[in-house]
Parts: structure tokens; C-alpha cells; sequence
């Protein structure tokens, strides 16, 4: 696909080195962009036309050479936790909140008018009802996690930025579970486990789980990337459609070619199965396959829509049965084990 007349053509992209990040760069690449790619560690691949360059959260980098024209894009994070301790709580702050500032005044040193944000789905606080949550939903209460919330004190700062100077343009992009070949978190574990005759429903888990595959992460960003306007725009990440528990596990059962006749366990009898692995983990530090937190995760609604993005023109290249056939591919094929 030719790249579009007004895609960004030099950038600067931190987190390169991670899932979205190496998928998201591959593709740019290919679109004729180049520039700096910053991490703590080396991708495995630094595309033609790309540089890359070590980099800490929270010092400062000089962007001298990017241009007026260039375009960052903020992925670079210290990803959620289920039970955060004090030294992940400051790296909450440092890297999420504080690290976005830092980056901001670095691209406004360099005169960096373009800026775009990978916030994260749980930084929208539950809104109760049975509608998928959109852009307009009131802020209302705070995330509910820590991470939730470094990570919209992190979209405030960016928020500053864009209104200091009326020349600036800044997208917030909110994605849900990424999922897709490479991917080794999240969904991973779901088709590891179905895989292995191992996954179980929590009850009847028709609970909505929102998700998005990383093609149509990538496709989205080389979209809006295009269409920058000054200002600032939030924009949830999802796949087209969203699905239950029950509906999910069974596109991963039919990909993986078994019968989609998952096993479910009463809700009651997990919840006392999850007080004992609470109990184990206090006791040991040992991780529990069951603990409350995990089955409160199984069990709750995340019901977005992307309404807003297709509005703007978009089209979902990969549908979610079609994204997840692809990431139960890779995994047959080897998984971790052969990337």
C-alpha cells in the first residue's frame, strides 16, 4: 500500500524494541519513514532508514536533527501489574508520568509539533451498563489500578503540551488487549492453555472483553498519523467488533482445530479457590494459577467501541476470528520459541 501524502515522514518512536513497537516500525519502514528509534535495549530489528539510539525514561535526549515536520510516537511504558509494590509504583511515576514529560519538553527543544500517545484501556474509568464505553463517557471516578492511573496522569501531560503552543497536534490512543503472532502476554496464556485441554470457563463468562489485533493497531496509527490536526484527539483501540469470554475461547478452539466443549466451574467454588492462592502467594511470593485478582480480571466487562476511529474513515484490515487465527498460527509454528 503507497503511503499517504501526509504521513509523517521522519519519526521518532520510543519502546521500539517491544511488540507493538516492532510491528508498528516494520510497517512504517515501508512507507518510506525513517528516524530514531528509542529503547532500553536494541530492537532485534532496526528497519532501513532507521536509527537507533539507547534511551532511559525520564532524561533528557536531544531530537535536534528529527524537524519541524517529524512526529513522535510515545510507546515506551511500564506495563500494568497485578499486585504493584512500592518499587513498581515508582516506576509507574518515573517512567509513565514523569518520562512522558520529560520526552514532551525534549520534542518541543526541537521544535517536534506532532505527537502521539499510546495510553492504555485501563486508564478509562468503568462506566456501569450494559452500552460499550465511548470517547464522550464522563471521566468521572479515577482508573482503578495504579497503572490506570499513571497512565492518565500521563495523557494530562501530553493534554499541556498540545495546549502550550496552538501549532501542536497530539493523538491519545487507548488500546485494549493487543493480541497477534509475536505476542507472549495476555491472550498467549488463553490459547496456551486451550491448547493443552487446560482453559476453563469461570461460570458462564459471557462477560464482553474488548480486544484489538496488532495489524489493526498499526493501521490505525499509520491512519490517524495522516490526519493530524492541531488540538488533541482520544481514540479507544479495538478490534471492530467485540466478543464474550465464551465466543473468544472458541475462535481460539476452532484455530487451534479442537472442540470448543471448554469445561466451566462454578464462580462460588473459584472464589474460594482464589482466597487460597492469595494465601499462597502472601505466604511463599510464589505466583498462584487463581488468585482473586486473576479471576476478577476473567470476570470483568471491558466493552469499548471504535465507533469514533471508524468515523474518521478507517477500516479494520484483520477481523478478531481472523487476527487470532493468524496469532494461533505463529504459535503452532513455535511461538517465543522460534521469534
Amino acid at each position: 500500500m503507497a503511503a499517504e501524502s501526509n504521513l509523517p515522514r521522519r519519526l521518532v518512536v520510543t519502546g521500539a524494541s517491544g511488540f507493538i513497537g516492532g510491528h508498528l516500525t516494520a510497517r512504517l519502514a515501508e512507507t518510506g519513514a525513517g528516524g530514531c528509534l528509542l529503547s532500553r535495549k536494541q530492537p532485534s530489528r532496526v528497519p532501513t532508514g532507521f536509527a537507533w539510539q539507547k534511551w532511559q525514561a525520564g532524561r533528557t535526549v536531544r531530537l535536534d536533527g528529527a524537524g519541524a515536520d517529524a512526529c513522535a510516537l510515545h510507546l515506551a511504558t511500564v506495563h500494568h501489574v497485578e499486585r504493584p509494590d512500592a518499587l513498581a509504583l515508582a516506576a509507574f511515576h518515573e517512567v509513565n508520568v514523569q518520562g512522558t514529560r520529560q520526552l514532551l519538553a525534549d520534542c518541543a527543544a526541537a521544535g517536534i509539533r506532532r505527537f502521539i500517545f499510546f495510553s492504555s484501556i485501563k486508564a478509562a474509568a468503568a462506566v456501569h451498563g450494559t452500552a460499550a464505553q465511548t470517547e464522550a463517557d464522563p471521566v468521572g471516578e479515577l482508573p482503578n489500578s495504579d497503572y490506570g492511573r499513571s497512565k492518565l496522569a500521563a495523557e494530562q501531560c501530553v493534554r499541556e503540551w498540545a495546549a502550550a503552543d496552538a501549532s501542536r497536534a497530539a493523538i491519545i490512543l487507548r488500546p485494549s488487549v493487543v493480541y497477534g503472532p509475536g505476542n507472549t502476554a495476555n491472550l498467549f496464556a488463553v490459547v496456551d492453555a486451550i491448547a493443552r485441554g487446560r482453559f476453563f470457563f469461570a461460570g458462564r463468562n459471557d462477560n464482553i472483553k474488548s480486544l484489538v489485533a496488532v495489524r489493526n493497531v498499526v493501521a490505525a496509527v499509520e491512519h490517524l498519523a495522516a490526519r493530524m490536526q492541531p488540538g488533541v484527539e482520544l481514540f479507544y483501540l479495538v478490534d471492530r467488533e467485540s466478543f464474550s469470554v465464551q465466543e473468544i475461547a472458541a475462535m481460539i478452539a476452532r484455530a487451534l482445530g479442537r472442540d470448543s466443549g471448554i469445561r466451566s466451574l462454578p464462580v462460588p467454588l473459584l472464589r474460594a479457590g482464589a482466597v487460597a492462592g492469595d494465601v499462597v502467594e502472601r505466604m511463599t511470593g510464589m505466583k498462584s494459577p487463581l488468585t482473586s485478582r486473576r479471576l476478577a480480571a476473567l470476570l470483568e466487562e471491558t466493552h469499548f467501541t471504535s465507533a469514533k476511529l471508524v468515523g474518521t474513515g478507517f477500516t479494520h484490515p484483520v477481523t478478531t476470528e481472523a487476527g487470532l487465527a493468524e496469532m494461533v498460527a505463529w504459535y503452532r509454528a513455535g511461538g517465543p520459541h522460534r521469534s
